[in-house]
C-alpha cells in the first residue's frame, strides 16, 4: 500500500499526516480478533494517522456501515485480522470487513474522515 497522504492537519500543535495505511502498518497489528462483529463495514479503507502521538501511528477502518447503513471510521484500532476480515478496536467493538475500497476514496468518505478529525481535535484539517 502507499504511504501517500490524503489529508494533513494539527494535532496538539504537531503537525500529522492521514493517509492509507502502509502494510507495514496493518502488520504491526495482526492477530485474531475474539470479539463478535457489531457490524461490516463495505468499501472500507484502513486509514493511519502518523505522528499524532510522539510518531506514534493510529490506524482507523472507514467505510459504510451496512446494519446502519452510514459512514463511519472506527476508534484506533487495535487488532487487525485480515484473514477472518475483522478489526477490533480501542472501544472495545469489533467490525466484519466486507469488500475494501479499490477506487479511492469516496467525497463523501472523505468528507466523513475530515468531520472525524475535526471533531477529535484536529486542526487545519487540509488536502
Amino acid at each position: 500500500m502507499s504511504r501517500a497522504a490524503l489529508l494533513h492537519a494539527s494535532h496538539c500543535g504537531r503537525p500529522v499526516e492521514v493517509g492509507v495505511a502502509t502494510d507495514a502498518e496493518v502488520a504491526a497489528l495482526q492477530a485474531p480478533v475474539s470479539v463478535k462483529a457489531r457490524d461490516m463495514l463495505e468499501r472500507w479503507t484502513l486509514i493511519a494517522i502518523r505522528n499524532v502521538s510522539f510518531n506514534g501511528v493510529e490506524l482507523h477502518a472507514l467505510g459504510w456501515r451496512r446494519g446502519l447503513q452510514n459512514s463511519w471510521i472506527t476508534s484506533a484500532l487495535t487488532i487487525v485480522d485480515l484473514p477472518a476480515r475483522l478489526v477490533a478496536t480501542r472501544s472495545g467493538n469489533a467490525y466484519g470487513l466486507a469488500e475494501a475500497d479499490v477506487e479511492g476514496l469516496s467525497p463523501e468518505l472523505a468528507e466523513h474522515l475530515a468531520y472525524a478529525l475535526s471533531m477529535w481535535g484536529f486542526s487545519d484539517v487540509r488536502v
